[in-house]
């Protein structure tokens, strides 16, 4: 029921199309949204080839063609859930890809833990 309710969530932000989000995000994957992408789940196959066409499409200059850090940052309740299960979705439906995600919460009683958490996380892709 969760995944379902998920799956839904991401459906109908990410369909708007005048959300600037989704508008960036797009054009840092190429291509268009498309909301079938979400409507059930995909297997992931192992050695799969990514499609020619949609790579085609992924700017030169965006994390998703030549690697990179991409984040995505906010107040609480404007999608970046959503939109980071867009992103997982379509990198590893139409690029053969799976990003690594990592989040930071606040942390009041310890200020200095943030940056020692992204550094850790950052390093220890590598």
């Amino acid at each position: 029921a969760l995944e379902a309710s998920m799956r839904e969530n991401v459906t109908m932000l990410c369909s708007l199309r005048n959300w600037d989000a989704i508008q960036k995000m797009q054009s840092l994957l190429g291509g268009d949204f498309d909301a079938e992408l979400h409507r059930k789940p995909r297997p992931l196959v192992r050695g799969a080839a990514p499609d020619p066409a949609k790579l085609e499409e992924v700017p030169e200059d965006s994390p998703f063609a030549q690697g990179g850090c991409l984040f995505i940052e906010g107040t609480a309740g404007i999608g970046k859930i959503e939109l980071a299960e867009h992103m997982v979705e379509y990198a590893a439906a139409n690029l053969c890809m799976l990003p690594v995600f990592g989040t930071v919460g606040p942390r009041v009683s310890d200020p200095e833990r943030l940056g020692v958490e992204l550094l850790r996380s950052t390093i220890g892709v590598f």
